[in-house]
């Protein structure tokens, strides 16, 4: 009867424990997500801005090398807006 007794005792601390422990788990998951949220946001934000110098078109011509990274067009103006960066290199 003692160790009925014991073991019950035992086992009904263990869940009153793990339920309060339980609850901290639940704090630090929700944390944990929206600090995910944020960093995959931040990670999204910085993968747009590699894209932003990304060549369309490379091209080399008397020691000056060439890109066009944009090309937007309008409808309405019926225009064409072209982005490109000039290097110059030496040989």
């Amino acid at each position: 009867m003692r160790k009925l007794l014991f073991l019950s005792a035992i086992s009904f601390a263990s869940f009153v424990f793990s339920q309060t422990n339980c609850e901290s788990l639940k704090k630090e998951n929700e944390t944990l997500q929206s600090t995910n949220k944020t960093l995959s946001s931040e990670n999204e934000y910085l993968r747009k801005a590699l894209d932003i110098n990304k060549s369309i078109l490379d091209t080399e011509k008397e020691n000056s090398s060439f890109r066009i990274t944009k090309v937007v067009g309008n409808k309405v103006e019926k225009s064409i807006a072209i982005t490109f960066l000039v290097e110059a290199t030496r040989k």
